[in-house]
């Protein structure tokens, strides 16, 4: 989903990175699934809990931070996240905001 939701909003000028909390045994995987399902966005390796807790995301993953254009955190979705949301999010904040806003913190189990 955001393989291929980058190819859409990136020439809008979203820009996604991933973040990696993998221990030092799961990490080398990384490029293998990196490589498997086309990731194109920098993953970010050695992501720490503390990292997420910085980012109000609790230490859960999946999470996932959307930043404004000044680099303020508008929303943040703690678990996995359907296209839904993603897509309100990013449409929101590409747009005028004149409507109302989703929540800002939307928890999945």
């Amino acid at each position: 989903m955001l393989v291929q939701a980058e190819k859409y909003y990136n020439p809008k000028g979203v820009v996604f990175i991933a973040a990696s909390v993998d221990d030092r045994k799961s990490k080398k995987s990384i490029p293998n699934f990196v490589n498997r399902y086309n990731v194109g966005f920098p993953v970010w390796m050695d992501a720490t809990t503390g990292d997420l807790l910085r980012l109000g995301m609790g230490v859960a993953v999946p999470a996932t931070a959307f930043l404004d254009r000044e680099g303020r955190i508008a929303a943040r979705v703690a678990g996995q996240m359907r296209e839904e949301n993603l897509r309100e999010r990013l449409d929101r904040l590409l747009g005028d905001r004149s409507g109302p806003a989703p929540p800002a913190t939307l928890r999945r189990p």
